[in-house]
């Protein structure tokens, strides 16, 4: 493959860059393109391996430069054959899927590190957001800029994440997500860049005088999740449905087929979406608090 990803390949067949220092340490694993058409990780990785050059600068440990759904990053597509933050829970249904077969490839990659990012973007403009794994993981929510943090959600997902199943695998291990914001948005990948080298420095894998400066955060709780029950979906509550609007109780949120989903309270939307398949979250119905 002819791109400027092509070491990363090249290294393994796994599609990993696993950069080692002299030092032994902690194991950091970090996820590009868990979601194939997700690239900003990648963006990352470029910066890491050939602008900042890591494996010069690392001083301690291990890191892997992992591409999560590979094959659906070479083909430019979200996914295969099934959602791959969803299928780790190995259930009958995905035997067969490549996301099944790349899941136990790398598996045991996950679980056996001692830290893990998990990255994500989008293809429309978003706000950034952090998802801390567990409630043991808030300690690195201050790595990453952002004002929002949404907590609870991986918990309303329609399968198991693969950073719930890493977690679930090793309890001690230390897991977050990043919802960055537009695949291609300068700003977006700017603040990634500096956002990991931040992590880096301040947990011991390179030499860098890191202060980390607590910010103010919005803290998101989602209470409930809308799961797709057809493919016949029109939001009603807003023309232009995103992230972060405000829904007042008693407003009309969605039509499923003849269904039509009310607020109960009042509630903040994440992630609007049309779903691709019976079961697809539409939406995380969430309530606020600032830290």
């Amino acid at each position: 493959m002819e791109n400027k990803y092509k070491k990363i390949f090249n290294t393994n067949k796994l599609g990993m860059l696993t950069i080692k220092a002299k030092n032994p340490g902690k194991v950091l694993t970090i996820v590009a393109c868990t979601h194939g058409d997700e690239i900003y990780g990648m963006e990352i990785f470029d910066y890491l391996i050939n602008e900042f050059i890591l494996e010069k600068k690392i001083i301690s440990g291990t890191i892997n430069l992992l591409i999560g759904n590979k094959e659906a990053y070479l083909k430019g597509k979200k996914i295969v054959d099934f959602d791959f933050n969803r299928i780790w829970g190995f259930e009958d249904k995905y035997k067969g899927s490549y996301e099944y077969k790349r899941a136990n490839e790398i598996k045991e990659i996950l679980y056996k590190s001692d830290y893990l990012i998990d990255l994500h973007s989008t293809t429309l403009k978003s706000i950034p957001m952090i998802i801390p794994v567990g409630k043991q993981d808030d300690n690195l929510i201050d790595c990453f800029s952002g004002t929002y943090v949404l907590k609870n959600l991986i918990e309303f997902l329609n399968g198991v994440a693969l950073a719930k199943y890493a977690k679930l695998k090793n309890p001690n291990l230390k897991a977050i997500v990043i919802e960055a914001g537009q695949n291609n948005d300068p700003k977006t990948i700017e603040d990634g860049k500096q956002n990991i080298i931040k992590f880096l420095g301040y947990y011991g894998f390179i030499q860098n005088n890191t202060n980390i400066i607590k910010t103010k955060k919005i803290y998101l709780y989602a209470k409930k999740c809308i799961h797709a029950k057809t493919m016949n979906v029109k939001f009603l509550y807003s023309e232009s449905p995103q992230s972060f609007q405000k829904i007042k109780k008693g407003t009309d949120i969605l039509q499923d087929g003849e269904n039509v989903v009310k607020a109960d309270k009042d509630y903040i939307i994440i992630m609007p979406t049309t779903p691709r398949y019976i079961g697809e979250e539409l939406g995380y119905l969430c309530e606020s608090e600032s830290e």
